[in-house]
């Protein structure tokens, strides 16, 4: 762009020009061509009001309004303004993730069931009651009535082993179907006593481990209780257990036997 002072150079020599060419020759005189003449001044009047020619143009440009332009509105506005443009850009993602979940939800809830159903057929399967622990019958009918009387008649008799086996076998079929002591078909003499003190009361879970210890050391050790001992054990057997009577207590030895 040009200065100023070249403008008006220019359109003084256009002046000059034109009044040489519109006047008659000699009609021009000094006074019409002075820097101060009326002619002179109209001409920059003109150049002046010409906006092409103007020092200063005025323009309009769109900018973003900043904060304190925008501070009239709340904020909560503006921020559900932006969330619901974002919501309105990306409700494809949106729609996609809530499909995730609803997969991901859908595949937890049927890893559940069918961990609910495992367990339901555990605990089935585990509160079957056994007839057998270890080769030895504990059902409530293969034994006597009276299982203190029975063993203790055994044992005067001189059958130990019949006396002993007895009263283990009493003690655990007392355990299962009276205190439902949870004892399987291949509990050892170890798990039973673990399960009587964390399953039953605290006299059966007591005279449960007088039981195991002469049984396991009659059986295991070969060594023989004392008379006293074990005429001790017969006769705690139902107090220490419940039920039971002495009536037939030597027939159902013998048939024991």
């Amino acid at each position: 762009m040009r200065s100023l002072p070249d403008v008006l150079l220019l359109v003084f020599l256009t002046l000059v020009l034109w009044a040489a060419h519109s006047r008659p020759i000699g009609a021009q005189t000094a006074t019409d061509l002075r820097p101060d003449s009326p002619v002179v001044a109209r001409a920059l009047d003109t150049v002046k009001a010409d906006p092409n020619l103007a020092t200063e143009r005025k323009t309009r440009i769109l900018q973003w309004r900043t904060s304190a332009q925008s501070s009239d509105v709340p904020a909560w506005i503006r921020l559900a303004g932006r969330i619901a443009r974002w919501i309105a850009e990306s409700s494809r993602f949106v729609v996609w993730a809530a499909a995730i979940v609803a997969a991901l939800l859908l595949a937890l809830y049927l890893l559940r069931s069918s961990w609910s159903r495992a367990s339901e057929e555990i605990e089935q399967l585990s509160a079957v009651t056994p007839t057998h622990v270890r080769e030895l019958d504990i059902r409530p009918d293969s034994l006597p009535h009276d299982i203190g009387a029975a063993a203790q008649a055994a044992w005067e008799r001189g059958d130990r082993r019949v006396a002993i086996s007895l009263l283990y076998r009493g003690l655990l079929s007392r355990l299962v179907h009276s205190y439902h002591v949870p004892i399987r078909d291949s509990s050892t003499e170890g798990d039973c006593l673990r399960l009587a003190r964390s399953g039953a009361p605290a006299r059966p879970a007591e005279y449960a481990s007088s039981v195991v210890d002469v049984w396991q050391r009659f059986v295991y050790g070969h060594l023989s209780p004392e008379d006293d001992d074990v005429r001790l054990l017969c006769a705690q057997f139902e107090p220490s257990l419940g039920g039971g009577g002495s009536a037939g207590a030597s027939t159902a030895a013998e048939g024991a036997a």
